[in-house]
């Protein structure tokens, strides 16, 4: 499935990716319905694995993938050499998702080690809902970037640069947006979804705490795949790969260090971990080709980010200590009028940058000229 998606995109069946998708989720949830009394937690895996198996048979239809070339020793000669191209960058790119696995079982190491029981549980939480409005919309934007990043390529330098500059300012942009409203409504969060069961105040301190801060590296984390993504169309792969090692042990050190005074260690130094291989991958591709980045824009959007971020942190620390205490539903009706005011904003922003989906909007919002 990850494969044919990007072949999907490439060939510009956007809208096949979305109701495919939609069709195959919604099968693996049926499955899960239906079997999760039978079979317990094994649903879960099975309903992943009905949702996986539509999706590829749709994709393979879709994109007639002549399935007898894996059998036929002619197709194995003719493209050997490609292959052995795809082989070098592969051993790369499995290092990098070594590193990556390397990291997770340092976090759990140390976890289990130094820290309270529930913490590993409580930053489990915290990092699957910092993550989420990416995974749900910024992946697929990442995905068609890189898509038409390579197709620019193919037309000329200087129109793969120009598109790289626009959509780094249009990322950054948005990615800013997100990570505002993820930390203004983090409390909501928090305690509609979390705050459950043996879920005590005690857990929703420690979860919303360690949310925060990771909430913090949302921009960085998303720029950081952007970058590494040209970093792959520069066929940077060898310095990437250095990148992350040196990053992994920038952050397992810190890791290290911090837990011995503080139990937000492992959040801070995986913080710290992506704006320092974010800046350090900016610099390498802007040293590389200064036309295609804008040193000062990114400069700006992080010092921007920090301080404006620092302020909400603060002040969510105070009201969570007063929201904590308040029903569900009074905390619902907190955030209700903050939320209008999100998507006025919204709004307004988008149809002050003329972008196309806001425009039809001015007709219901005739105030915002």
């Amino acid at each position: 499935v990850s494969t044919l998606q990007h072949m999907l995109f490439s060939g510009g069946k956007y809208k096949f990716y979305v109701y495919s998708s939609l069709i195959a989720e919604a099968g693996g949830i049926l499955t899960i319905v239906a079997t999760v009394q039978s079979m317990d937690v094994a649903a879960f895996a099975l309903g992943l694995i009905v949702s996986s198996t539509l999706n590829a048979v749709f994709f393979l239809f879709t994109l007639r993938i002549p399935l007898a070339h894996i059998f036929s020793s002619v197709q194995w000669k003719k493209h050997i050499n490609e292959l052995k191209g795809i082989l070098k960058r592969v051993f790369n790119l499995g290092g990098q998702t070594l590193i990556n696995q390397l990291s997770t079982f340092w976090e759990r190491t140390l976890s289990s080690r130094y820290l309270q029981p529930g913490f590993l549980g409580a930053l489990n939480y915290s990092k699957s809902l910092s993550e989420l409005p990416k995974m749900a919309m910024l992946s697929s934007i990442l995905t068609t970037t890189y898509i038409e990043q390579v197709n620019h390529r193919k037309e000329s330098e200087s129109a793969y640069e120009a598109y790289t500059l626009k959509m780094e300012y249009l990322l950054s942009k948005i990615s800013f947006v997100f990570q505002i409203f993820a930390m203004i409504f983090g409390p909501a969060l928090i305690l509609v979804f979390y705050k459950r069961g043996q879920f005590d105040l005690a857990a929703v301190d420690l979860t919303f705490a360690i949310y925060q801060i990771l909430t913090l590296s949302f921009v960085p984390n998303l720029m950081l795949n952007f970058l590494s993504r040209t970093m792959y169309i520069e066929e940077e792969y060898n310095k990437l790969f250095r990148a992350i090692v040196f990053n992994f042990i920038v952050e397992s050190g810190l890791m290290f260090i911090l837990i011995q005074f503080t139990n937000m260690a492992i959040p801070i130094a995986l913080t710290v971990g992506k704006f320092f291989l974010s800046g350090l991958l900016f610099y390498h591709l802007y040293k590389k080709k200064p036309n295609m980045l804008n040193a000062r824009a990114f400069i700006r959007l992080y010092i921007t980010l920090i301080l404006s971020t620092s302020f909400i942190l603060v002040v969510n620390t105070y009201l969570i200590n007063f929201l904590k205490f308040l029903p569900t539903w009074q905390v619902i009706a907190w955030y209700i009028p903050i939320g209008i005011l999100s998507i006025l904003l919204i709004a307004y922003i988008g149809i002050r940058n003329n972008i196309k989906p806001f425009n039809k909007l001015k007709k219901f919002l005739p105030f915002i000229k």
